[in-house]
């Protein structure tokens, strides 16, 4: 505004030729002037005197132009800093509002995670407390175990002393009037065992045809007729007068582990896994390899692990797979 002020009070005549000539025009109107050559001082007079006129007009005119753009220049100003303070406030008001339910969502989050955090603790206290239980009790339970564990072995070692002074004949043809004692002698004749007087008893196990038992006095006793039929071999019906050549099989009497044991490892033998299987005194032994020390088995695992040089090719065997299933 100011370049413009300055601009119009520098302005001379020259620069406004169609005012002055406007203004020239109507004066001539007013006042005639005298075009003779009589007076020309007159007619210079007059038309600077009219140039004046126009040029503070537009100067007064350019003034109330520039005075009424100041005030529309600061009403502008004094608006839009209005507009500003509404804008802040408003955007002021919002934020308010805005952090009041932030808060309150936060306060309303912070309680439900409040909650969340202790019901969760809460839990963890209980797995703690349920897993030092479950610890005493995996304590107690291999208490348990390894009592049981410690008894079975008990009821097993009672179970074979039971049977140490027993023999089982299996194969002895069955005749409705057999007499079991005198079969017993003619097989202690065949074998060369003269100490009769050693037996206790024999009799069926269970009933006809079933394997016979023979209970000896003393282990002694026992030990030497059994080893007399190993020597022997290859009893038969037929030695002792009966009209089979079926074969007769003398063996120890066992306990039901022992001789679920033993017809496994039976299977093994058979398979080629093992290279003998015997018992002795009621224990159970196998030879892997021929001329290799004998090893006492007392569970599926020492089975496993006396056959188990190439375990994939067992996993394959029928033999083995029973020995894993069997319970």
């Amino acid at each position: 505004m100011s370049k413009l002020r300055s601009n119009s009070t520098t302005s001379t005549p020259s620069d406004i030729p169609n005012k002055r000539t406007r203004n020239i025009s109507s004066s001539s109107t007013k006042t005639p002037l005298s075009t003779s050559s009589n007076s020309p001082n007159k007619l210079s007079v007059d038309i600077k005197t009219t140039d004046n006129l126009s040029i503070d007009k537009f100067l007064t005119l350019i003034n109330k132009l520039t005075e009424r753009f100041d005030n529309f220049e600061k009403s502008f100003e004094d608006k839009l800093i209005d507009l500003e303070k509404k804008i802040e406030s408003i955007i002021n008001n919002k934020l308010v509002e805005v952090k009041s339910s932030l808060e309150l969502k936060f306060r309303e989050y912070s309680s439900k995670f409040d909650a969340k955090i202790l019901s969760i603790s809460n839990r963890l206290t209980d797995l703690e407390n349920n897993h030092k239980n479950y610890t005493n009790l995996e304590g107690s339970l291999d208490i348990v175990t390894a009592e049981q564990d410690h008894t079975n072995i008990r009821v097993l070692e009672l179970e074979r002393l039971h049977h140490l002074n027993d023999l089982v004949i299996n194969g002895l043809d069955f005749d409705i009037n057999e007499n079991l004692e005198e079969s017993f002698k003619k097989i202690a004749k065949v074998i060369n065992y003269t100490d009769l007087d050693s037996v206790g008893s024999i009799f069926r196990l269970h009933g006809p045809k079933s394997i016979a038992v023979v209970k000896f006095n003393n282990f002694s006793a026992k030990d030497l007729f059994f080893s007399k039929y190993l020597r022997f071999r290859n009893l038969s019906n037929s030695h002792i007068g009966h009209n089979s050549n079926s074969r007769i099989y003398i063996n120890e009497s066992l306990p039901r582990h022992t001789r679920f044991l033993l017809r496994l490892a039976n299977k093994l033998k058979k398979d080629n896994w093992l290279s003998k299987v015997y018992t002795r005194k009621g224990y159970l032994f196998v030879v892997k390899h021929e001329g290799e020390s004998p090893l006492k088995i007392t569970s599926k695992s020492d089975l496993i692990q006396s056959s188990n040089q190439n375990k994939s090719i067992l996993l394959n065997n029928s033999s083995f797979g029973q020995l894993n299933s069997a319970t």
